[in-house]
């Protein structure tokens, strides 16, 4: 019974993301930045109020109830934001990494929050209020509130007052 609970699940999220993802749904005419979080929050993403996100954009496809998103936060197109990964602690040469077990962690990206295009936000990073996240930067670390994040890995560049 397990199974068949996981699957509808998995093929919902699943349904849910490649309809948010692109525009190939709702055609060109619709600015579907404004209907992805709604799509996302059926998958289970928390998200604030005035979020758009861009095109070709993955939150979360295995957990996807870690992540949170808040208010007036802008993701620009082709962000991951990765909130799993594989538990490593008993690999071995003679064993296959897919047997791994997954592990998921939470993101949490405040509010007033821009995250370029191209950028990789892996698990476990709290990104604070009113922070920029510049083009393909990957954020291995939690970043304070107000600062400018580029480079990989990412680094502190400057912060705002």
């Amino acid at each position: 019974m397990f199974y068949i609970g996981w699957f509808f699940k998995d093929y919902k999220n699943t349904f849910l993301y490649v309809l948010s993802k692109n525009n190939w749904f709702f055609g060109g005419t619709i600015n579907i930045q404004f209907i992805r979080p709604f799509l996302n929050k059926l998958r289970g993403v928390k998200i604030g109020k005035k979020v758009s996100i861009g095109d070709d954009t993955c939150i979360g496809l295995t957990y996807p109830e870690l992540i949170e998103i808040g208010d007036n936060c802008r993701i620009s197109n082709s962000v991951k934001i990765v909130e799993h990964g594989r538990n490593l602690n008993s690999y071995t040469k003679d064993s296959s990494l897919l047997d791994q077990n997954n592990v998921g962690k939470k993101i949490i990206i405040e509010a007033g929050c821009h995250i370029g295009v191209g950028c990789i936000i892996l698990p476990g990073v709290n990104i604070g209020k009113g922070s920029v996240i510049g083009a393909g930067t990957v954020v291995r670390e939690s970043v304070e509130p107000y600062s400018l994040v580029l480079g990989n890995p990412g680094k502190v560049v400057k912060k705002f007052d």
